[in-house]
């Protein structure tokens, strides 16, 4: 799967969701094999291209796995946030 990605990102450099889509499978990929510095790089990467749930929650359980217990818990608050059932908790 990192191969694949890893290819796939430098044949379409351009940005969109769709590449925000494969650095998010990179990065489920690096944190999968335990490199959650990887995975976070490549999370930063999907968030600054398309902001999604998916990503948010990956990177905070990488976050978490390295000991970051403060981020780890703002990046899985962001969905929750962002949520019509939950935004109300958070006004």
């Amino acid at each position: 799967m990192i191969e694949a990605c890893t290819a796939f990102i430098a044949e379409h450099p351009q940005r969109g969701p769709v590449l925000a889509r494969a650095y998010t499978w990179r990065g489920r990929a690096y944190a999968d094999v335990d490199e959650p510095d990887r995975a976070i790089e490549d999370l930063n990467q999907a968030i600054g291209i398309e902001p999604s749930t998916t990503a948010f929650e990956l990177r905070g359980r990488a976050y978490w796995r390295k000991g970051d217990a403060e981020r780890a818990l703002s990046d899985y608050q962001v969905p929750c946030r962002s949520s019509v059932i939950c935004s109300p908790c958070w006004a």
